[in-house]
């Protein structure tokens, strides 16, 4: 379960932060190597706050560790917190955005294998991050690009 709302015995035992890179009515998707959680499957740059970080530091590290896009702090643009649900525990994503420009992808594979600019209806076609399709759709809906 995912939401916007913070659900009733909800006890995160970490934070995500998951950013949409936008550029000319596409965003990037990643695609996590097979050894990786949920390997296989595609999503945003993001990944887990390490110690002492906010969601604004972990998703500026995360998306330069993964892509090699670096941008300021003031590039970024929070969107909402999400509340996440799952049988054996719960945490919360930040998502932010960024708009970009073409610029040269240098992909971290040791945690992706491939990456693709797409527009956010065929990005609902790939197999994602569980509930990240939701995220997807609330998003891109709200900006009128679903």
């Amino acid at each position: 379960m995912i939401t916007k709302q913070k659900p009733n015995n909800f006890n995160p035992k970490f934070e995500v932060s998951i950013c949409f890179c936008e550029n000319d009515g596409k965003y990037l998707m990643l695609k996590r190597n097979s050894d990786k959680m949920e390997g296989g499957k595609w999503g945003p740059p993001g990944g887990k706050l390490g110690s002492k970080e906010t969601s604004l530091d972990a998703i500026q590290r995360e998306v330069e560790e993964e892509t090699g896009l670096y941008f300021p702090k003031s590039a970024f643009v929070f969107y909402a917190d999400y509340y996440v649900k799952y049988p054996d525990t719960d945490f919360v994503c930040s998502v932010f955005s960024v708009e970009t420009e073409d610029m040269e992808i240098r992909l971290n594979t040791d945690e992706h294998n491939d990456f693709q600019w797409i527009k956010p209806l065929d990005s609902l076609k790939l197999e994602q991050v569980l509930e990240q399709d939701a995220v997807v759709k609330d998003y891109f809906e709200l900006k009128g690009n679903l």
